[in-house]
């Protein structure tokens, strides 16, 4: 729904509402709509929505919508408003919003008991959700790339065949989801072929258990893997790799002398608030900055101890003999620590969150580290792989955190460009006297975990989380 002023341009933020459309009863309820609110996120592995309704007709019981119909929801780019197709367009990833999403839940009835009308809201989930619920996996993988095991899950148990039936019905049930419903994956390839058997787990339990051990092919130390679902595709990929994109686009604080005709108004951040940094004492005693790993070969009864300092590193089997250095790799002087790792992956920017200095003292002391213990088998028997956890485990507990460390969350002008996984710069002015400076620490660049997408009758507005892992100025407050 479009809506132009006196002076014949249109206000920033509009767009056409071209579909909200039940398919089982087939009906379009999009002139009942009050708001459409559409997540996704890097943490959620199937895109949500809800719908607001003003229903005057009791569809809700006379249709009647229940749990269970698909509802198809098309929304663009206003196509008559020339300066957002230059700033949203569809070759840059922008211009519409299109999903089918199944009603799972219908909440906050309530009755206007003056106008005879009655509002609700529907839940929403992607079919993701819905064939997650209805199946189990349960099978063997033999030296199998762990990105091959999460492709062949979401081949057999995330797409419909034939547009007939949901996953864990009888075949002869007729969905109204259709396999073009489900987008494609893209995935980035792991390291190494594991032996797995996968028992009976929900299919996106063991995708994040797969997520949990996969290293990237192109940086083994890249091992913080997220499963999630955008507005084009689902993705199988590691935060480290999406730190790699390119810059979208910058945010800036709304200035008053923009003129309401100009492009930049999609970038304005209208409202923002910062959330509190990680505590630095927990995420140290967390694992955040270094952790010890004992791995205890069940075999053998070797034990090797990952840990950087000499004194209090250990490698030595039960019996009294020598474990195998080749075997079990460098411990006695295991360089691992906040410093050595953040050089070796992709980040938000070049400065780590804390100064060297202050992350090798909480390091190197075994009272400040997190213990880690595990169990493994070392080919022993033909077939029977080892997981390397010294080469992962460590690496995760470190990331994962680091990851939500410095968080925002931006209030913009409607952007279908707008995406979670992406990359972008905000520009947020110094709370200091002096003018044009820019607040050091929260300028930069961050990605984009979440995205929230409200839609009302005449504008569309988007809400950001955005993360960063690092700083654009160093300890010194110099940038670089």
């Amino acid at each position: 729904m479009a809506l132009r002023n006196e002076q014949s341009y249109f206000a920033p933020g509009t767009f056409n509402f071209k579909k909200v459309y039940i398919r089982d009863k087939d009906m379009d309820i999009r002139w009942k709509v009050l708001e459409i609110n559409i997540f996704e996120s890097i943490f959620q592995p199937c895109m949500t929505a809800d719908i607001t309704l003003l229903d005057a007709d009791n569809m809700v019981a006379n249709l009647p919508i229940v749990e269970g119909d698909v509802i198809d929801i098309e929304l663009s780019i206003n196509e008559d408003d020339k300066i957002q197709q230059k700033v949203d367009s569809l070759a840059d990833g922008g211009g519409n919003i299109k999903c089918a999403m199944e009603v799972i839940k219908i909440t906050s009835r309530a009755k206007l008991i003056s106008q005879d009308m009655q509002t609700y809201n529907l839940r929403l989930a992607g079919v993701g959700w819905s064939n997650n619920v209805r199946t189990r996996v349960s099978r063997a993988y033999t030296n199998t790339k762990y990105s091959d095991m999460v492709q062949d899950i979401f081949d057999s148990k995330f797409k419909i065949e034939d547009d007939m039936g949901l996953k864990g019905k009888e075949s002869w049930f007729e969905s109204w989801f259709y396999s073009s419903d489900v987008k494609p994956l893209v995935k980035e390839d792991t390291k190494g072929e594991f032996s797995v058997v996968i028992p009976r787990w929900r299919p996106i339990q063991a995708i994040n258990w797969l997520a949990g051990r996969s290293q990237s092919t192109e940086n083994s130390n890249a091992v913080n893997y997220v499963f999630y679902e955008d507005k084009h595709q689902f993705n199988y990929t590691s935060i480290s790799k999406l730190m790699e994109g390119k810059v979208s686009d910058t945010l800036f604080v709304k200035l008053s002398n923009i003129d309401k005709n100009d492009p930049r108004n999609y970038s304005n951040i209208q409202s923002y608030s910062y959330q509190d940094t990680g505590d630095v004492l927990l995420n140290a005693d967390n694992g955040t900055f270094g952790s010890r790993l004992i791995v205890h070969n069940m075999v053998t009864k070797e034990v090797d101890d990952h840990f950087p300092s000499g004194i209090w590193s250990l490698n030595y089997n039960i019996h009294g003999y020598p474990a195998n250095q080749d075997e079990f790799g460098v411990v006695g002087s295991d360089p691992f620590s906040y410093g050595t790792e953040f050089k070796k992956t992709s980040h938000t920017d070049r400065n780590p969150l804390i100064p060297l200095e202050v992350s090798d003292t909480l390091s190197s002391n075994p009272g400040n580290t997190r213990l880690l213990v595990r169990s493994e088998h070392r080919y022993q028997y033909d077939g029977l792989k080892s997981t390397h956890s010294e080469e992962w485990m460590r690496q995760r507990i470190m990331q994962k955190p680091q990851s939500k460390y410095i968080r925002m969350t931006v209030n913009t002008i409607g952007n279908f460009k707008r995406k979670a996984g992406q990359m972008i710069k905000i520009d947020l002015p110094s709370p200091e006297v002096e003018k044009g400076k820019m607040d050091a620490r929260l300028t930069g660049k961050y990605l984009i975990t979440s995205v929230r997408r409200v839609f009302k009758p005449t504008r569309h507005d988007v809400i950001l989380e955005l993360m960063k892992d690092s700083l654009g100025t160093d300890s010194y407050g110099n940038r670089n």
